[in-house]
């Protein structure tokens, strides 16, 4: 598998409603509640959830694991007690049956053969152990995206190395066929976001513009003048209303699905 240019995890994983990453946050901090022991991040980049789980649930034993040496690199320089180690998740550097949970952000979208990937994830995992995982669904026609796509719009097969467009009922077949049992499903990025994000590739794809990190990466790297400000004020609140948005439809399709499963 060929190793990512882009680094993503550089900000902080809040559960504030002004973050991007709260939603993430907080389904997989109440599904790691009841675990204890080893929980390994796959995909971690330069480790803010998994950072963010550390501080939140101290008892547990965390772990990262990414693709890019240059993210794992600075996951290293503020590891915050998480153990941070290069790998792939085709191979990943861990003995059979040893973690208690297993979590993975915005990953599965990225790789060509995602079987591989849950079969490998599910070999690291004990019996009846927790997998969560959050992945969007840009091929469903019930997202715009979605809608998008079947028109020939895809955008972000370019931009965003998203060259799987996952339907619903596609995605819990995988699950599924891996050996996993679904215990629970919520999604997020709902009909607001939906059209930010709709609109936010199209400016990148009409201008061509080479994007290396996520928004808030870019906030918080920046100096801090009144671009960087004008541009923070225009995330949180558009985060914000995304969260509420997403909180009261959680139960109804939207662009994200986080799911919470069990090895079987």
């Amino acid at each position: 598998m060929k190793q990512p240019n882009k680094i993503w995890g550089q900000a902080s994983a809040t559960l504030s409603p002004s973050s991007l990453s709260a939603l993430r946050l907080k389904y997989v901090l109440s599904d790691l509640k009841s675990v204890e022991g080893k929980v390994l991040e796959v995909g971690c980049g330069a480790g803010m959830f998994a950072i963010a789980i550390k501080k939140a649930l101290p008892s547990l034993e965390v772990y990262g694991t990414d693709l890019n040496k240059e993210a794992i690199k600075k996951a290293l320089k503020n590891s915050s007690g998480v153990n941070f180690k290069y790998g792939d998740v085709m191979k990943l550097p861990y003995k059979d049956k040893i973690f208690d949970a297993v979590v993975s952000f915005d990953v599965l979208e990225h790789l060509e053969d995602p079987s591989a990937a849950l079969s490998e994830i599910s070999r690291v995992l004990k019996k009846g152990g927790l997998l969560h995982i959050f992945v969007p669904i840009e091929g469903d026609l019930l997202t715009l995206p979605g809608i998008l796509r079947k028109l020939g719009y895809l955008p972000k097969i370019k931009y965003a190395g998203h060259i799987q467009q996952y339907k619903r009922d596609e995605f819990k077949n995988y699950l599924r066929k891996a050996g996993f049992k679904i215990n629970r499903v919520f999604y997020s990025s709902h009909l607001f976001m939906q059209i930010i994000d709709s609109v936010y590739f199209l400016i990148i794809s009409l201008t061509k513009i080479e994007i290396d990190n996520t928004i808030e990466g870019y906030i918080s790297k920046g100096n801090k003048n009144i671009w960087i400000n004008i541009l923070n004020l225009a995330k949180s609140s558009i985060a914000t209303l995304s969260y509420f948005e997403s909180s009261l439809l959680k139960n109804l399709p939207g662009q994200g699905m986080h799911s919470s499963c069990k090895k079987t």
